[in-house]
């Protein structure tokens, strides 16, 4: 199975880009919250990058990349609620690559 197949590439750009809108209506008011490691619960982790208005942290003992500071799992539940993104993904994009998956 080809990634193209389970993944068309029209419909993967919509999810991203509903995605990386959703991050900015969903979570910009969104207190964020600094945690330890999510693996070993080390202090102190290191950035590494950004996306979307999201900061991931490598773990200095482990080596775990995670979301950190992160936003209250409220922010969260809300998302995968109401959220434009997770209505495509379940709506449009899995039902049109579902059988696809199957039969693959």
């Amino acid at each position: 199975m080809k990634e193209h197949d389970s993944r068309p590439e029209a419909l993967l750009k919509q999810y991203l880009q509903l995605s990386a809108e959703d991050a900015v209506t969903c979570f910009s008011d969104a207190g964020r919250v600094e945690i330890d490691c999510v693996a070993c619960g080390e202090l102190g982790a290191v950035l590494q990058f950004e996306k979307n208005g999201f900061a991931y942290c490598q773990c200095r003992q482990c080596k775990t990349l995670f979301q950190n500071p992160r936003p209250p799992i409220i922010a969260y539940e809300a998302f995968y609620r109401e959220s434009k993104s997770s209505r495509y993904w379940a709506d449009v994009f899995f039902p049109a690559v579902a059988e696809i998956r199957r039969e693959k």
